[in-house]
């Protein structure tokens, strides 16, 4: 197994940030151009390398982030960073730890090109090899497990998959060897102020996996633009560890990196939605030599927000204005996207402002207090009635009250005849009033009405009053069913209680009684009456004669309203509820006599 090297963290130089571009909002193109040719610049760190970490001075400063930098890190696990790093940042991306992070291919990587194959004490030959793409005659290898006695071998030979070295091992082993050739050295090219500076890993591999990877990451002076080139890879038949490709800023919220997963190619990567996002790498799906991403922050001023509030202090529910200023444009969070949002906060409130200057962001916050108000209580002396019901309304929890459309007491007498909601205001002298609503339910009375059956009748007929809308009756002359039969002999009031089990209501009724004197005619022989006169919605006709009566009645102009036969020993009933009130005439003939009688409706 490959040791895992304990390394040293970087200090940091930089100036205060006074353009800010998040890496987020970044511009990304992907394209095919030339890999170039191996850098002969500086090396960094050892000639064997795993997740070391090594602090480089830059040629030039350069900005990331809104952050002007004259040295980096560089981490041998396909990063470079801005910030402390360890070297253990197999996933510097998506590790909570790491900030200001360009990561060309992020995962456990070693320097070197790794093998497997089987070695047998006292023979010098590593049989049947995994690959021995990228093994040359003269190379060295690296004796991880100690197969050697501390001799370290070259190649002397290389024949088929079989590499023959300069030395016999000491041990049989099936295992895999290393050969001691990565390296990551940093270059710069052209001109100030437009120089490159490139850093190129080259002869790199995951851990324990036979396969070549080169990769360069290049930093151009003035724009500040981020490239990522790929070289010749060799990959294994299998995927291995993904890599983490891309950049990161202050915190996992602000990434812009690339995801490839099959059927997608690296030419064609997709921008990731999930810093946890990656690139997958194996002998079907590797980037080809020449593939490029590239990077450009988009500059602009950050915004210093600031925002105002209408009052300082508030009563629960009272606007309050915040005016937000210092940016282009403005969004509240579960707000408005303008500059002013008005507010009706009910309890102590903070809100969140984002301000934008095209591309750059920034975000404050603002509490806005609220001033305490008395706790309002009501209590009713029912909270159910019949409607008309007087109820006392009882407020507390302050030192003075002010009933809506009531009075200025904590006390309140209600006769609603409606479900209805009262609202009271107390003071305790401060600056805000407690408010507290109640509703009082109220249970409707019975509707009720009365049918007569004849709204006037003669001395000792018969009427039935009947009592409608209720569910049970008490009548004033003793009686407790919905209908009763009266006859009383002078006009008289009947009154009625109905209830619906929980409320109650009276209605009164009067039943006429008129002297009925009848129109008598001496020569029909007093045969013929006509009563009531004054009538009402009846009159009533009585033939006691010897003949058939015709009947007639007339208006005061004379024109004929009613006509009708009344045979001999028989009665008639004429509904005249349509007649207007007045005078009219009857006529009563027969064959022998006729005779004619004023009438009165009243």
């Amino acid at each position: 197994m490959i040791s895992k090297l304990s390394v040293f963290t970087l200090a940091l130089i930089f100036s205060a940030k006074t353009i800010h571009s998040q890496v987020s909002n970044y511009t990304f193109s992907q394209s095919i151009g030339a890999y170039g040719a191996p850098n002969t610049g500086t090396l960094i760190g050892p000639s064997m390398q795993d997740e070391d970490v090594t602090q480089v001075t830059l040629p030039f400063t350069f900005t990331f982030n809104g952050t002007a930098y004259t040295t980096a890190s560089v981490c041998s696990n396909g990063n470079i960073s801005f910030a402390p790093i360890t070297g253990s940042e197999w996933t510097p991306l998506s590790d909570n730890t790491t900030q200001e992070v360009i990561s060309v291919y992020g995962a456990d990587l070693g320097g070197g090109i790794v093998t497997f194959g089987t070695m047998t004490a006292g023979s010098n030959t590593i049989a049947s090899c995994s690959s021995v793409a990228g093994y040359s005659v003269g190379d060295i290898i690296f004796d991880w497990n100690s197969d050697f006695g501390g001799i370290t071998p070259t190649i002397t030979a290389i024949v088929g998959n079989d590499i023959i070295l300069s030395t016999n091992a000491n041990n049989s082993d099936s295992f895999y060897t290393l050969i001691d050739q990565g390296s990551i050295r940093m270059d710069v090219s052209g001109t100030a102020p437009n120089r490159i500076c490139e850093i190129e890993y080259r002869n790199f591999s995951r851990f324990n996996i036979d396969e070549v990877m080169n990769f360069k990451i290049k930093l151009y002076e003035t724009t500040n633009k981020i490239e990522f080139v790929y070289g010749d890879m060799i990959s294994p038949p299998f995927g291995g560890s993904p890599g983490e490709i891309g950049l990161k800023g202050l915190s996992l919220l602000d990434f812009n990196s690339r995801t490839v997963t099959s059927p997608n190619v690296w030419s064609t990567s997709n921008a990731s939605s999930s810093i946890t996002d990656y690139c997958d790498f194996d002998n079907s799906l590797a980037p080809a030599s020449g593939q490029t991403y590239a990077w450009t922050p988009v500059n602009c001023v950050t915004p210093t927000l600031a925002i105002a509030q209408s009052t300082l202090f508030s009563c629960p529910g009272e606007p309050v204005t915040l005016t937000a200023s210092g940016a282009m444009s403005y969004t509240w969070t579960n707000g408005p996207s303008t500059a002013q949002h008005t507010v009706n906060p009910l309890i102590t409130t903070t809100y969140t402002l984002v301000g934008a200057n095209s591309e750059c962001t920034s975000t404050t916050t603002i509490t806005h207090s609220i001033i305490a108000s008395p706790a309002i209580g009501i209590v009713q002396s029912s909270s159910l009635n019949c409607a008309g019901t007087t109820i006392t309304l009882t407020a507390s929890g302050a030192t003075s009250y002010t009933w809506t459309n009531g009075p200025a007491t904590a006390q309140h007498t209600i006769n609603p005849t409606i479900t209805t909601t009262y609202t009271v205001s107390g003071s305790n002298g401060g600056a805000c009033n407690g408010i507290a609503l109640v509703t009082q339910s109220v249970i409707a009375n019975p509707a009720l009405g009365i049918i007569q059956s004849s709204t006037s009748i003669c001395p000792g007929q018969t009427a039935v009053l009947t009592a409608t809308g209720a569910t049970g009756y008490s009548w004033s002359n003793g009686l407790t069913t919905a209908s009763i039969s009266i006859s009383p002999t002078i006009t008289t009031n009947y009154t009625v209680t109905g209830n619906n089990a929980q409320c109650t209501a009276t209605l009164s009724v009067t039943q006429t009684v008129d002297a009925c004197l009848g129109i008598k005619d001496n020569s029909i022989a007093n045969n013929v009456s006509v009563y009531p006169n004054p009538f009402r919605n009846e009159l009533h006709i009585s033939n006691g004669g010897s003949g058939e009566m015709v009947i007639t009645i007339a208006d005061a102009l004379g024109k004929t309203v009613y006509t009708t036969t009344v045979s001999e020993n028989a009665s008639q009933t004429i509904q005249t509820s349509a007649l207007a009130n007045g005078l009219y005439f009857i006529n009563i003939s027969d064959k022998n006599s006729s005779v004619t009688k004023k009438l009165v409706k009243n």
